[in-house]
This record gives C-alpha cells, sequence and structure tokens, in this order.
C-alpha cells in the first residue's frame, strides 16, 4: 500500500486528521479478485456497521458487507498519463445508479494511492467464461445481449459513452446478472460535440474510433455486435496481432452473415440481421444510430422481457458452482516497481500538488443522510410557507388570502410580498403597505390578523372604480 512521506498538505478531506472520514483501516482486505490497469482489485468487508437507517436498497442487501475494492496506484496513474481520466471515472461513478452497472458506494485515499470501493460480483468476467466454453446458447446470448443494452442505454442518457466495451469488462454477479464496470476512458457526449481519441481495445474498436474520426454512441453499438458475434461464432469478426492489421482487415472486408453462418443448435435467424446491422461500418447505417430504442426492437429481441431483466427479477440462464470465479494466478501477480525507474516518490508528488483528487471522497451513507436531511427540510419548509386561499367571493370577485401561521410581518411593514394569487387574468402580488399591489387594477384590503396563530387575512379584489 506504501507510506510515502510526500509534501502534501490538505490535498482531500479524507487526508486530514478526520477520524470520522472513511478510510482503508475501516476494511477487511479478504484476497485479491483481479487486476485492473493501475492495481488490484480485492474482496474486501466493511468492519463498521451502516450508519443510517433509510439505505439505498442495494445495501440492504449486501448485509454482510461485503463489497470489491479497486486500488489504482498514483504513481502509475501518472505514469500511464491517466489523471484525468480517473478523475472523470471517480465522477461518473458518482452519477450512476443502475442494477446493470457495478456501482460505486465509497472513494478515498491515502498519501500514494486511490481507492473506490464497488458492487462485489461473484460471477467473474465475460472474458474468464469465453477462455472456458469458446461458445454460448442462443438463450444465454440474448440474455447477456439484452443487459448489455440496457446498461448501454442508460449511461447514454446519462451522456456517457463507455468506449471500452469488453467481456473484461463485462462482469456477471452471484444472480447470473452481467453488469457493465471500467469507465476509465469513457466521455462525457453531448449532440454537436466532437470525441476523436482513439481509445479502446483494437478487436472492440468501431471503424471510425480506430481512425480517430469523431465518434458517438455508436461505437458502443459496434461493440455489443463484436461481442454477439464472438458468443455465437467462438471468435471475434476482425482478427489481427496488432491494431493495424485489425484496422486493415476492417476496411478490407465488412461483415456480412448468411443463413450458413447460423449455429445448428441456434433457431431464429434474425441474429444475423442484428449482427451485420450492429457491424455497419458507416455508423450513420449502423443500428442504434437513431437511438438504442432500434436495438431493443430488432426482430431477434421479440420475446425479450425488458422490464423484469431491468429489475433483476427474471431467472438469469447462468448457474455458478463456486463463490469466486476469477484468474487467481493473474490476480495474485505483483506490481513490478522497476517501471517507475526509481521516479514513484516523485509521481506520487506531482499527482498529489495537481489537486486533481481534491474531491475524490465518496460516501454513499452520508450522502443519503444529507439527502433524507434535505428532503426533511423541504417538506418543513412546505409546511411553514405554504398559503392557503380560504374562498372566493363571486359577488364582490374577491379572494380571501392567508399567510402561514409563523409569518412575522405585520401590517405596516416595509412592502413585502405575501403571496402570489391568480386573479382573473393574471397573476398578482400582495403586499402589506399600503395595502397596494403590484398594478393598479387591483386593491388589497386587510381583514384581520390572528392573534393565535398569527395569520394575516386579505382580500384581492378588482378595482372597478379606479
Amino acid at each position: 500500500m506504501g507510506n510515502c512521506d510526500c509534501r502534501v498538505k490538505d490535498i482531500d478531506d479524507n487526508l486530514e486528521d478526520d477520524s470520522n472520514k472513511l478510510k482503508l483501516d475501516d476494511f477487511v482486505l479478504l484476497y485479491p479478485i483481479g487486476r485492473g490497469g493501475f492495481g488490484r482489485v480485492w474482496k474486501v468487508r466493511l468492519k463498521r456497521q451502516y450508519t443510517v437507517k433509510t439505505l439505498d436498497i442495494r445495501l440492504l442487501k449486501n448485509k454482510s458487507r461485503i463489497f470489491a475494492m479497486k486500488e489504482m496506484s498514483k504513481a502509475k496513474v501518472f505514469l500511464k498519463k491517466s489523471v484525468k481520466s480517473v478523475a472523470n471515472e471517480r465522477r461518473f461513478l458518482e452519477m450512476f445508479n443502475y442494477n446493470l452497472l457495478c456501482n460505486m458506494y465509497y472513494a478515498f485515499q491515502d498519501i500514494d494511492t486511490l481507492y473506490i470501493i464497488m458492487d462485489y460480483l461473484s460471477g467473474g468476467d465475460l472474458r474468464y467464461h469465453i477462455c472456458r466454453r469458446n461458445f454460448f446458447t442462443e438463450q444465454e446470448t440474448k440474455f447477456i445481449a439484452a443487459c448489455i443494452t440496457l446498461s448501454l442505454n442508460y449511461i447514454h442518457e446519462k451522456c456517457v459513452i463507455h468506449r471500452d466495451l469488453k467481456p473484461e469488462n463485462l462482469v456477471f454477479g452471484a444472480d447470473g446478472y452481467l453488469h457493465l464496470t471500467d469507465f476509465g476512458i469513457a466521455m462525457e457526449y453531448h449532440k454537436g460535440a466532437e470525441v476523436v481519441s482513439a481509445s479502446g481495445t483494437p478487436g472492440y474498436m468501431a471503424p471510425e474510433a480506430i481512425i480517430n474520426k469523431p465518434h458517438d454512441f455508436c461505437v458502443d453499438y459496434f461493440a455489443l455486435g463484436v461481442i454477439v458475434y464472438e458468443l455465437m461464432m467462438g471468435e471475434r469478426p476482425y482478427q489481427g496481432k496488432n491494431r493495424k492489421e485489425i484496422k486493415e482487415q476492417m476496411f478490407t472486408l465488412e461483415i456480412k452473415l448468411d443463413n450458413d453462418d447460423l449455429p445448428e443448435d441456434w433457431e431464429d435467424d434474425n441474429i444475423l440481421d442484428l449482427i451485420n446491422k450492429l457491424l455497419k461500418r458507416k455508423k450513420g447505417k449502423r443500428l442504434g444510430s437513431k437511438g438504442c430504442y432500434e436495438i431493443k426492437n430488432h426482430p431477434w429481441f421479440k420475446d425479450v422481457q425488458w422490464e423484469q431483466i431491468e429489475n433483476c427479477t427474471l431467472n438469469s440462464p447462468f448457474v455458478f458452482d463456486s463463490e469466486d470465479n476469477f484468474d487467481d494466478s493473474y490476480a495474485q501477480k505483483q506490481d513490478n516497481d522497476s517501471i517507475y525507474e526509481g521516479k514513484k516518490e516523485l509521481y506520487i508528488i506531482e499527482v498529489n500538488e495537481s489537486m486533481t483528487f481534491k474531491n475524490f471522497y465518496f460516501n454513499i451513507e452520508e450522502k443519503i443522510a444529507a439527502e433524507e436531511n434535505e428532503k426533511d427540510n423541504n417538506d418543513n419548509e412546505n409546511n411553514t410557507n405554504t398559503n392557503i386561499i380560504k374562498r372566493r367571493d363571486s359577488k364582490k370577485g374577491t379572494k380571501t388570502h392567508t399567510t402561514s401561521k409563523n409569518s412575522t410581518k405585520k401590517i405596516g411593514d416595509d412592502p413585502v410580498v405575501i403571496h402570489n394569487i391568480r386573479g382573473y387574468n393574471s397573476r398578482k402580488s400582495a403586499r402589506f403597505k399600503g395595502i397596494v399591489p403590484d398594478s393598479g387594477n387591483k386593491i388589497v384590503s386587510v381583514l384581520r390578523r390572528d392573534s393565535k396563530s398569527g395569520t394575516v387575512r386579505a382580500n384581492l379584489k378588482d378595482n372597478e372604480d379606479k
């Protein structure tokens, strides 16, 4: 974990002397379950009980308080020039809360490491299962494709492009549902903006992305097509040892499956049309270019129960025999410090002094508590400030107005709006002093103040005599 003595001061709340802030000591590190680009991923248990009564439904289900902890070496983040991308991932994760994503619950840091606490998904990533099975049934493939489609639809509605959709970033939960994770190179996208950086994994990158052309949400739908193709055919559509070879294949031959390519045990040939349209070279012709609804409405998905999958109430076709499904030898692999060339401490100082991660801290319990307090305060304020129109006299053309009981204003005070009352044709504001409203076509007459309740009643009347 490191203990570098860096010249850092107040780079984040949890680095100050505040015992209430969540830190690494609040977790029991059980064992590593995987590796990320900047460090290992651990299975951990939160030592203490949850601190708020009304919790996120996912926390209520997680009574064992078991999570996955993603650790990221600040030196490695700096060395790989990924400071901004890691900060973006942390920001995106705070925006998300969805059943088919790997959600964040806590985030904190120490001098040399960043930590993100997320859903613990024990089913293993899709790559792990592809390496052991090669082929998947039509029912399994459809379920996987539906989970991916829903997760993409959710993040796209949040204006986020994943840009690195691949089997390694799709992880099964214990219930057999597939979750999208790793937003390390995701980007925010708004219509009219251009995203041109060619980031991603070559075998799953869309043509426009691999040649540094402007791209949008369609790059994720191309990657979906590659994954569905791989599950059905047992290999990716474009093969190559490196990015150059894959790019050459992609622009030499466009994939077009026909009935001869349909596996013998697959029944619905609509899958061929789905893959062909997802793998269109031109993004404007690609399925999903007009919206995710194009994919959900495709004939191959006609029998999919989208709402039940989204709510995780449908039985998944995947059942896992073991508690943990991961490559233990890969997870246990140690980092090689020689990559830093003796500059590790300098890299850590650079990251900390940049202040990029000043607001890295996140605690979902504190967020829930703050939201509850805000809701209670708003309810109290609404109850206090609600002004009620008691009656309307149709003959006199007046409305009786009552202020809140906690009003401290008195008749004769400086002009203060007590309520906006809708008259016959427009909204007018009644004022105390001079009992004159905003415009000359209305007159307010104060009826009385109730000494016990403190309320003031007034009439808003047409000024026909003026």
